[in-house]
């Protein structure tokens, strides 16, 4: 008996529902962006453009402050400086256990 490779395994699946999710998400947000074509309300266009300039803005400050807050509770970072030895013929950073 032959085993037969199931056509869309996990991975394939989860790619192919995000692409037609996005697929899906472009075609509603062309629709908004220009209401006065598909017979929707005005309003929508304003919303459409300020969401994702909104969501943007917040992303990126998000970034920034946990950016921030990694700096402030991070302990500081010793110097290490190599050592050079010629008896083990190896170069060994000074704070780093001996990895042989």
């Amino acid at each position: 008996m032959v085993w037969k490779r199931p056509l869309l395994n996990k991975d394939r699946a989860y790619g192919a529902l995000i692409f037609l999710l996005s697929l899906l998400a472009a075609i509603i947000y062309v629709a908004a962006v220009f209401p006065s074509y598909f017979a929707l309300p005005a309003w929508l266009s304003w919303w459409a453009i300020a969401l994702p300039v909104i969501f943007a803005v917040l992303a990126v400050l998000a970034i920034l402050m946990w950016i921030g807050w990694v700096m402030l509770t991070t302990p500081p970072v010793e110097e290490f400086h190599a050592d050079t030895t010629k008896a083990s013929g190896r170069t060994q950073l000074s704070g780093y256990p001996d990895s042989r």
